[in-house]
């Protein structure tokens, strides 16, 4: 294997100018051996680009594919497949690495000892329309997002780790959640190397295509997660998968009365489905859950301060209720 990354950006509806962004960000990386990086663009279903405009990234290997859509898990699954390095790495198209060397800083952490995964840290940029500009730092512990990471194919091949086909919704929560619940060889950098940019078009910024309210992603993001954690016998399901369900009981009601559910009938089936499953572990004590719902809205308070949580009750019985045939 002659290859030491490989950076996968998945894309569909970005032209050449949008993905010059990120390709720039990589092509101007210090102190590193291009020769040994290579750059996988992944159509994900979109029209066709002119790969030619990018021979002004003189240091790039870049390998173009072209893909029925999918969507953006799937691609980089497919990314992987088409890949040939030893760690892997996730860049989105309309994103960019934060600084010169961060490459440098993210390779050197594997090139003695050889971690399972590397997590570093993010930030988020938010322009007002006044073009003011913010940018916000995500903790380095911030599971929830496939970028700012590096991970070993070895390791992703020896579990058979990989995107779920059916999540087109919080498919990189799914992947890295799982690939951080099947190893402790995790190498945390304490490091700002990506920048997740303010994009109005983009898949998560349009607000015309959020997510917020499609909860059955969010049950099947954690049912995935839990059935591959029980059928495996990993050290987290054995010692804390209560902790989990518990937590997970309380997060989906927040959710649920913060931003309603856009299909009630999927999202109480999925619901009442995921509970029945695994009904020997999931919390019936609402005492204990209204516990956890008064600490997330102390914590969270932009996000849940103001809801009324009265009915939390009524929504746990409704949830344990068995879905109808």
């Amino acid at each position: 294997m002659e290859k030491l990354l490989s950076i996968i950006i998945p894309f569909k509806n970005e032209r050449e100018n949008n993905l010059a962004i990120a390709l720039a960000s990589i092509n101007m990386q210090m102190a590193i051996n291009f020769s040994k990086i290579e750059v996988i663009l992944v159509n994900d279903g979109g029209e066709p680009i002119d790969v030619s405009k990018f021979a002004i990234f003189t240091k790039l290997d870049i390998k173009y594919f072209e893909i029925e859509n999918v969507g953006p898990g799937m691609a980089r699954q497919y990314g992987i497949e088409h890949s040939s390095s030893e760690y892997i790495m996730f860049i989105d198209a309309d994103d960019m690495l934060y600084y010169s060397s961060a490459l440098m800083d993210m390779l050197n952490t594997v090139l003695k000892e050889k971690h399972d995964i590397v997590v570093a840290r993010y930030v988020e940029q938010k322009l007002t329309q006044g073009g003011k500009e913010t940018l916000y730092p995500h903790p380095l512990e911030d599971a929830k997002a496939v970028y700012a990471k590096l991970f070993k194919r070895a390791y992703l091949e020896e579990n058979k780790l990989a995107f779920h086909p059916k999540l087109r919704v919080m498919e990189d929560s799914y992947f890295v959640a799982l690939a951080l619940d099947l190893t402790e060889d995790v190498f945390y950098l304490e490091k700002f190397v990506y920048a997740w940019l303010d994009n109005k078009n983009s898949l998560n910024r349009n607000q015309g295509t959020k997510f917020d309210n499609q909860l059955h992603y969010y049950i099947w993001n954690n049912r995935f997660r839990l059935e591959e954690n029980k059928r495996r016998q990993t050290k987290k399901y054995q010692e804390a998968v209560e902790m989990f369900t518990s937590g997970y009981m309380a997060e989906v009601y927040l959710r649920y009365k913060l931003y309603g559910a856009i299909d009630e009938e999927l999202f109480w089936k999925e619901q009442q489905a995921f509970v029945q499953e695994f009904q020997d572990v999931m919390p019936r004590d609402v005492l204990v859950i209204q516990e956890i719902v008064n600490a997330k809205k102390a914590t969270e308070k932009k996000k849940y301060n103001k809801l009324r949580t009265n009915d939390l009750e009524q929504f746990m019985n409704k949830s344990w209720q068995k879905e109808k045939a």
